[in-house]
């Protein structure tokens, strides 16, 4: 049987400025020997280090991604760019899942979707087509269906924030993954 006091089970803490230098010592090996965590690289590329288009024939998507990649830093051009990305789709679809006994209320799901690309300024692709996808269920009355398309264009307006916010930082990454 062991006890609480019983030297196996103790432990010795090491006083704090002594702690203190041994993890600073580890942490200067590890850097010397280029060691580094994930996602903390010290040679990583800014979005402002290149500039971007976006090409889009979806108007809204393309104010909301134009927005989001401005508040995140990137230069944006109409000509002459390091990297573009196409909006290649965008759809939205209303599907009821399942109706209520009376009729009353139904479960919709209303499904949103982009297809883009990353390519190079000299259409090298970075990045093929790929697919975003995001999706929203809700309950509609009966007597609120006429409102169904207003509340489907107001759910694609958060659907398009979210996924301008999405593919600000996808195309950050891949971007950064290319450069290097």
């Amino acid at each position: 049987m062991f006890s609480a006091n019983s030297s196996i089970l103790s432990y010795r803490r090491f006083p704090q400025p002594v702690f203190k230098i041994f993890a600073i010592a580890l942490l200067a090996i590890l850097a010397g020997c280029g060691f580094h965590l994930r996602g903390t690289d010290i040679t990583a590329i800014a979005p402002g280090d290149y500039t971007v288009k976006i090409d889009s024939a979806f108007p809204e998507l393309q104010f909301e991604l134009m927005k989001m990649f401005r508040k995140n830093g990137f230069q944006l051009v109409e000509n002459d760019e390091d990297f573009q990305l196409k909006i290649l789709t965008e759809s939205s679809d209303l599907d009821e899942l399942t109706p209520d006994a009376e009729l009353t209320i139904s479960l919709k799901s209303l499904v949103y979707q982009i297809r883009y690309t990353i390519v190079t300024g000299d259409d090298t692709v970075v990045l093929g087509s790929t697919l975003y996808s995001s999706s929203s269920e809700y309950q509609l009355l009966e007597n609120y269906e006429l409102a169904s398309d207003a509340n489907k264009e107001l759910l694609n307006e958060r659907f398009r924030v979210k996924a301008a916010q999405e593919l600000a930082y996808r195309f950050s990454m891949v971007v950064s993954g290319y450069l290097q």
